[in-house]
């Protein structure tokens, strides 16, 4: 990522406080860190203590409430960040993510998502083109229904 991605995100938690409304300058870098975050926090805690452990859950990756959108007071701003975006690429479920939209995107991998993070990606938008592009278009249609599902389209 190089250190400038890192100032640019580092500058949007000092602006608009912790992870702000998902409407600031640089907001859709921090949307990507925190879902990658996410991501791999519940990824590899699942790794190292199995899916029957008490506190960490599959359905922890399934956490993000896109019928929310916008801004939902009980949840206040942590709803624009799409935290079950990184496990709905490179799951096999068919989830229900909001009405008329389903999670369909399929042959994807960690290392595909990872590749495709890099520093002049700065929007989930941009993380999206630059998946499709570097992995032939794969699966197009359901990856692109997927964002807007998330309402990163």
């Amino acid at each position: 990522m190089g250190g400038a991605y890192w100032a640019k995100y580092i500058s949007y938690i000092l602006t608009y406080g912790a992870y702000g409304d998902g409407t600031g300058r640089n907001a859709g870098i921090c949307a990507l860190g925190e879902a990658w975050g996410f991501h791999m926090g519940y990824f590899l805690t699942l790794q190292e203590f199995g899916a029957s452990n008490r506190i960490i859950t599959q359905n922890g990756f399934e956490n993000f409430i896109p019928n929310d959108r916008p801004y939902n007071p009980i949840y206040s701003n942590r709803n624009w960040i799409p935290k079950g975006l990184m496990n709905d690429i490179i799951d096999t479920n068919r989830d229900y993510i909001r009405a008329g939209y389903y999670d369909n995107v399929s042959g994807y991998t960690l290392r595909n998502i990872y590749n495709a993070l890099d520093g002049d990606v700065t929007s989930p938008q941009a993380f999206r083109d630059r998946l499709l592009r570097e992995n032939n278009n794969k699966d197009e249609t359901d990856l692109r229904n997927l964002f807007e599902a998330y309402f990163w389209d």
